[in-house]
Order: structure tokens, then sequence, then C-alpha cells
């Protein structure tokens, strides 16, 4: 997969999200069969915001195209990513999340190891 479609797909995942979790979160984590207190409808708004900064951050990296920035922008990617991955498997072991928790654990490994090949993929700079 090439980086530009790698950013756009991922940009597009974070850009959907962050505005949902912005505007709708009750609903967006509804989805994974959890409800949220007044606290948890703000760490989730705070979540779509920082959401809203990745998209922007990749749908605009998406041009660079052996950018030294792009292989730490990849490597955050993994890191998001994989951390992500483990806390949503904690909490689908546990029997907190329904099956979009295990989708989202399977999908979520799947962007880090892309992320993981794209920055392994680059030169050096």
């Amino acid at each position: 997969m090439t980086r530009k479609l790698l950013y756009t797909l991922v940009g597009a995942i974070h850009l959907a999200f962050g505005l949902g979790f912005v505007l709708v979160p009750g609903l967006v984590v509804a989805l994974y069969g959890v409800s949220l207190a007044e606290s948890g409808a703000l760490m989730a708004r705070l979540l779509g915001a920082a959401d809203l900064a990745s998209a922007f951050l990749l749908l605009g990296a998406r041009q660079w195209p052996d950018a030294p920035a792009a292989r730490l922008i990849s490597l955050k990617g993994v890191l998001d990513w994989s951390v992500i991955a483990v806390i949503l498997l904690f909490y689908s072991l546990s029997g907190l999340l329904n099956f979009m928790g295990w989708v989202s654990v399977v999908l979520f490994v799947v962007i880090a190891i892309l992320f993981g090949r794209d920055a392994v993929g680059q030169k050096n700079a």
C-alpha cells in the first residue's frame, strides 16, 4: 500500500471518528455497547479533537514523497494504533464492549502493521 493511500484511508477514519466524538460522542460509543456519563462525554470530545488533528496531519502529509517527517508520522501511527488496539482488546476480553470492540481490535492491528511497514520501508534520511 502506498503512503498516500495509507494516509488517506487512516486520515478519513480519524476524520469520521473525530467529528463523531466531538459532535455526538454518546452515539459513537453506543455503537460499542457502552454509554457515557458527563465526564465520559468530555473525554470523548477531547479524543475527538485529537482525532481531528491527526486527520489534518495525515491528509496534509499525503503529498510528502520521502520526507523524513513522514517516517515519524508513520512511527507515531504504529504507537497510536497499537496502544489503542491493546486497550480495546482488554475491554473486549472483559466483556465491556460488544462485537464492535473486536472489529476495532482487528482493524487497528492491521492499521498499526501498515504504518509499521511504511516506517520500515522508508529511507533513513
